[in-house]
């Protein structure tokens, strides 16, 4: 339920404060720290890795809000550091994404070896049970 608030909350900043930067910004910072308290108290996620993933993203989220502020004009009008900005935000969002990469296909491998483990062991009892019919046939 808490998450759907947060959600809420967003699409009321994004649209109702769509002219007033400072105050999206303030309302999705309370909200950021808002989360990260919750996951922290609560744990809401059924695994570790989970729980770790979610604070990771929270805590990008939050670096990435502050580049938002700095790449406003209002707050920096110089294109140099704007640009660095720019760039590191790529590279914070890559970073990111290749880290949820990362743990989707480990967590894909582990899932489908173990099926092919199963199914190469059901093949071969079935094997073994056709191998011993056929013996207990022909006595």
């Amino acid at each position: 339920m808490f998450f759907v608030i947060r959600r809420i909350v967003f699409v009321f900043s994004a649209i109702y404060l769509k002219n007033f930067l400072f105050f999206q910004l303030a309302t999705q910072f309370v909200s950021l720290w808002f989360s990260i308290n919750y996951v922290f108290e609560y744990q809401p996620f059924d695994n570790k890795l989970t729980t770790i993933l979610e604070l990771m993203n929270e805590f990008t989220t939050g670096i990435l809000m502050y580049h938002v502020i700095v790449f406003n004009p209002a707050w920096v009008s110089e294109d140099e550091p704007r640009e660095f900005v720019g760039i590191s935000f790529i590279v914070i969002v890559c970073m990111n994404i290749s880290v949820h990469v990362f743990f989707l296909c480990k967590t894909s491998y582990t899932e489908a070896s173990k099926k092919i483990k199963e199914w190469v062991y059901k093949c071969k009892r079935n094997k073994e049970e056709q191998a011993k019919q056929s013996i207990n046939l022909t006595k």
